[in-house]
């Protein structure tokens, strides 16, 4: 749900140039499958079109390949940070509420899970992923990696995550998502 939401987000703000999404789970849970109906359901109801979506399974050299990566709950980040022991860092990896001031300040910086729910589940669970914090933050980014493009990129709101080579690519994982700029 959250990379459906972010690809957009990128592209109203005139990034989808300069960064990518993905979208993958930590478990190999439906792998290859399309989203939960109830997602597909809500993300239709609010004009997003999530029938593309395929469930990927994350896999550990992505933290080294990503710019930014977001999940959605603590859960997910202690995942990624067993796969990560070897390595040295994860700065790049991020809770997706954390971008969310209002979720800083009330001190939910978790998306629930709303798969074992009922649909309620997931219309809040896709009011708490809206992140345009995220995408101040990959245009922010984005500037201050190539301030000639600032603002010239046909940039015209906000952005998702940012990264050092290219593109930024957002990688979501079951509440995971990564940006790497192109």
């Amino acid at each position: 749900m959250a990379a459906v939401v972010l690809r957009r987000l990128i592209a109203e703000s005139g990034l989808s140039d300069r960064v990518e999404v993905d979208s993958a789970g930590t478990q190999d849970w439906h792998v290859g499958r399309s989203a939960d109906h109830r997602t597909l359901d809500v993300l239709r109801a609010s004009g997003y079109d999530g029938a593309q979506h395929r469930v990927a399974q994350f896999e550990a050299d992505w933290l080294d390949s990503r710019d930014l990566v977001l999940v959605a709950d603590r859960g997910h980040l202690r995942a990624l940070q067993s796969m990560q022991a070897a390595r040295s860092q994860m700065s790049h990896v991020r809770l997706l509420r954390e971008f969310d001031p209002e979720a800083v300040q009330a001190g939910t910086l978790e998306v629930d899970d709303p798969y074992y729910g009922d649909s309620a589940g997931f219309d809040r669970c896709l009011s708490e992923i809206v992140a345009h914090g995220v995408v101040d933050f990959l245009k922010q980014e984005l500037d201050h990696r190539d301030p000639g493009m600032s603002g010239t990129s046909g940039t015209s709101g906000t952005s998702g995550t940012s990264g050092t080579s290219g593109k930024p690519s957002t990688q979501e994982s079951a509440g995971q998502e990564a940006t790497r700029h192109r």
